[in-house]
């Protein structure tokens, strides 16, 4: 039979013992009627397992990390913690009080205003008057609301939301805080004062419990790090060792993944005069094979597909890789045979290295390297075709985000780019 209680353990606030969480799907609303009705001996349903068989201890003062992939079973376990759900089999032992961010504006009354829903969570966690009246101005300027403070939860966008939420849970002094995806959420502004209070918090000697898929942030602020699959625990240890094994698991099952070219010669994607269509836009890794996956350092290669309609006499590609809130990380030009540094050519010798494509040509150009130097992140291809032949280029094709693509390891590094290089002592 399972257990949920809390008491007290030596140094240990969070302990699991064989914890598992069953939830039942069923295909039809009756289906679920004829279950309730009969205590569960009738009604057709499947059984999914969101964990199972978890057993852990977390101590005072650690900052974990939880990460793997979608359906892990992540969610789940914070959820357990904190006593929004129960374990099907197994017990869990909380000591101490915590906050949570789990989903976004759960816990807030959307009729409500801002200043409000401060004031009801505060007084669910126990806070009396005098103790809320001393945290209520402290949290509202935490999370930048401004005049929307005194506004309905309803009208904030989902942004605003969970900066109010984060607020609450971080301000109203919880042993245990639980953050699940906070990061992915708001401007850049917001991530840092974010980070700034996890590393206040975990200075303080409090435990946080921290679920990311930015694998940046579990760096910085987490001294472990547990991985989940399918709702098992399969590693727990040393960030850099556990994180290593994401990414192996990462790449293991998108090289199992077929990926095809994707088509886009049909739709409205396009922009530009039309001679030439850009149709296809595909990776391929060091091995040949088409993959969205890649790790620092390795091969990286770029194809792209096109269809003349009529004669251009000085065609030329491009493309950029721009990063996943649009910062231009890469320009890479096409000057077939010749490097693709822009910088070591003027207009006129570029235009004697550009090969012209008549009417109903294909065809097919293809970049590569053999050392990708971008960093940990997720990543998109900008597919451009310009005529060189005018003085200012006329744009032929355009077409954004063709293709994404994740890049994976050198963990320890921050950043955009990897720069090789050797320091030395001067004196």
């Amino acid at each position: 039979m399972p257990t949920y209680y809390r008491g007290s353990v030596a140094k240990t606030v969070v302990e699991t013992e064989k914890l598992g969480k069953r939830y039942r799907l069923f295909k039809k609303p009756v289906h679920r009627l004829a279950s309730w009705l009969s205590f569960g001996r009738w009604g057709r349903h499947e059984d999914i397992w969101a964990l199972r068989d978890l057993s852990l201890m977390i101590q005072l003062g650690e900052t974990v990390g939880v990460i793997g992939v979608n359906g892990a079973g992540k969610s789940t376990l914070l959820k357990l913690i904190s006593g929004t759900t129960f374990p099907t089999t197994g017990s869990i032992r909380v000591d101490g009080r915590s906050a949570a961010l789990l989903e976004l504006g759960a816990g807030f009354h959307p009729e409500f205003t801002g200043r409000e829903n401060v004031r009801l969570n505060a007084a669910l966690l126990g806070f009396n008057q005098d103790q809320i009246r001393g945290k209520e101005e402290e949290i509202l300027e935490f999370s930048g609301l401004g005049e929307f403070a005194d506004r309905p939860v309803k009208t904030y966008s989902s942004g605003m939301v969970v900066r109010l939420g984060f607020s609450v849970a971080s301000h109203l002094d919880p042993d245990i805080l639980l953050v699940d995806e906070v990061l992915a959420v708001g401007d850049e502004g917001f991530r840092v004062k974010c980070l700034e209070r996890f590393n206040s918090f975990r200075e303080s000697g409090k435990t946080l419990i921290f679920v990311s898929h930015d694998l940046r942030a579990v760096r910085l602020l987490c001294n472990r790090v547990i991985l989940l699959d399918e709702g098992r625990m399969v590693a727990d240890g040393e960030v850099e060792n556990v994180v290593q094994k994401y990414l192996e698991l990462v790449e293991a099952r998108q090289a199992s993944r077929s990926i095809q070219p994707k088509d886009y010669s049909k739709g409205n994607l396009h922009t530009g005069t039309g001679e030439i269509l850009i149709e296809s836009v595909y990776l391929k890794n060091g091995e040949g094979e088409t993959t969205d996956q890649f790790s620092t350092g390795s091969p990286f290669e770029v194809r792209i597909r096109y269809r003349a309609e009529k004669d251009v006499s000085e065609p030329i590609f491009m493309f950029h890789v721009v990063s996943r809130d649009g910062t231009l990380c890469m320009e890479v030009p096409a000057v077939v045979g010749q490097s693709s540094d822009f910088s070591k050519y003027g207009r006129e010798e570029i235009r004697k290295h550009l090969i012209p494509i008549k009417a109903g040509e294909t065809g097919e150009l293809g970049f590569r390297t053999s050392d990708l130097l971008l960093l940990t992140g997720e990543y998109y291809l900008n597919v451009y075709l310009y005529d060189f032949a005018h003085f200012v280029p006329p744009i032929i094709d355009e077409v954004h985000r063709v293709s994404k693509f994740s890049v994976h390891g050198m963990v320890s590094h921050i950043g955009v780019f990897l720069h090789p290089g050797e320091w030395k002592q001067i004196r």
